[in-house]
């Protein structure tokens, strides 16, 4: 019997930490596709302070030469690829947990 009940015991750890782990991982890929759309915010302000060749100093540039189409186009571009990466955290959440798989395949 005491064998038995040291068994089960270590088996709900195990369930326990699982499911602790699922839930703590959940909350990093969450604050880690929002880091990353953070960081493409940032990129115009490291690129335009270092002088680094990229989309950030393509920004500042066209603002400062009064090139709207281009100013538009940066920041769609810039909107775009910050929703597929929050689409790629969508999709990685339904790999992770079935629950969230399971409300939309029916």
């Amino acid at each position: 019997k005491m064998v038995c009940r040291n068994m089960l015991r270590k088996k709900a750890r195990t369930v326990m930490s699982l499911m602790g782990a699922l839930c703590c991982t959940m909350l990093i890929i969450t604050s880690l596709g929002l880091k990353f759309g953070g960081m493409l915010g940032g990129t115009i302000l490291i690129e335009s302070v270092f002088a680094l060749p990229g989309i950030g100093t393509l920004v500042v540039n066209s603002i400062r030469m009064k090139d709207i189409p281009l100013v538009m186009a940066s920041v769609i571009f810039l909107a775009v690829l910050f929703c597929v990466i929050l689409l790629i955290v969508d999709v990685i959440y339904a790999l992770i947990d079935p629950r969230i798989k399971a409300q939309y395949i029916k």
